[in-house]
Order: C-alpha cells, then sequence, then structure tokens
C-alpha cells in the first residue's frame, strides 16, 4: 500500500477519471488506455455512463504493476543506456 501522505485524503471511494487524474497528475488518456487495453478495474452505472474507479482497487492495481529491477544487472543496464539515450535526443 501507498504511504498514507501519497493516499486519497477526503475523496469518496468512487470518483471519475477527471477528478483521479487531477489528484494523482495523470493524463485522461493515460487512465481511459490503462482500463481498455490494461484491464485497470473501473465501474460504469451503464454501457454508455461515465466511469468511476474505486480509489482503493486503483492503489491496488498500480502497485501491482511494480517492477523490481534492482537485482537483473542487465535489466539495470538497459535501463542505464535508455535513460542516456533519452536525454541525447
Amino acid at each position: 500500500m501507498l504511504p498514507e501522505s501519497t493516499r486519497f485524503p477526503k475523496m469518496s471511494r468512487y470518483v471519475p477519471i477527471k477528478k483521479l487524474c487531477d489528484s494523482i497528475g495523470f493524463c485522461e488518456a493515460t487512465i481511459r488506455r490503462l482500463i481498455r487495453k490494461h484491464g485497470m478495474p473501473h465501474h460504469r452505472n451503464s454501457p454508455k455512463g461515465k466511469i468511476l474507479v474505486d480509489l482503493e482497487a486503483f492503489e491496488r492495481y498500480m502497485q501491482s504493476t511494480v517492477v523490481e529491477v534492482h537485482g537483473d544487472p542487465v535489466v539495470t543496464e538497459i535501463l542505464r543506456e535508455l535513460a542516456t539515450f533519452a536525454k541525447a535526443v
């Protein structure tokens, strides 16, 4: 779970995508892509209804997507090279 300071203070459990994006600094397109292509949990009241995100489910989803690369020197080196390349471009 995220530290208490980074959690969502005083927000309803279910929030629209825009409110979620405003609170975490993500673009709406990113959240919609996570829902559409990566199966991020969400709720709709009807097939064309507003998409609502359960904040607790969102937090669990984001924690489940964290990748640890500290123990893999090959992956660490690849990421270091990519970062160097991105700075050069």
